[in-house]
């Protein structure tokens, strides 16, 4: 299954739950290659994923915490890009989306259409993020998203669970 994980730790990440149902084995790619996955515990739709090794020093763990502010987010995921191009990694991408009451989730505040800027199949376990004036905070981990064309891959409605209970990990010294 493709999906992305949100890095909070050296070791660890979180990641939507139906990303690690099963027995495995899991893996996380990072731009030095595999790294296994030791564990995994559900919190909510969202699970803290702890890897056999550190990360790479590039792979910087995102701050959590709660932002007030506006009603926008963004969000980021390596999914597809194109609703053909399933289970196919279209690279890093980014997102900003705002709150929509009527169907409780994130769209694009310039949607026309039914399908526009949201997450894509792989994109689950992606950032939900504020900026607090000086940094992006993780508010929420991407979770699923809707379309109600029927349309699958993508969608207009993004879904997120919170991770406000959620804090930082220690980092773990290098080689532990």
């Amino acid at each position: 299954l493709l999906c992305t994980a949100t890095v909070i730790g050296r070791q660890q990440a979180l990641t939507a739950n139906h990303c690690v149902e099963g027995a495995g084995p899991f893996f996380v790619v990072t731009s030095a290659g595999k790294i296994a996955v030791t564990g995994h515990t559900p919190s909510g739709q969202a699970t803290l994923i702890t890897l056999a090794s550190p990360l790479p020093a590039s792979a910087e763990p995102i701050a959590t915490g709660d932002v007030q502010g506006d009603g926008s987010y963004t969000i980021a995921g390596f999914g597809t890009a194109q609703e053909s191009a399933r289970m196919h990694s279209a690279g890093l991408r980014e997102a900003r989306l705002v709150a929509d009451a009527k169907y409780g989730g994130l769209v694009d505040p310039n949607r026309r259409g039914p399908i526009s800027a949201s997450a894509c199949m792989g994109d689950s376990g992606g950032p939900v993020a504020k900026f607090d004036g000086k940094r992006y905070v993780l508010v929420g981990i991407v979770e699923r998203v809707s379309n109600y064309a029927g349309i699958g891959a993508c969608g207009f409605l993004t879904h997120f669970s919170s991770v406000s209970g959620v804090s930082n990990v220690a980092s773990a010294p290098e080689g532990t």
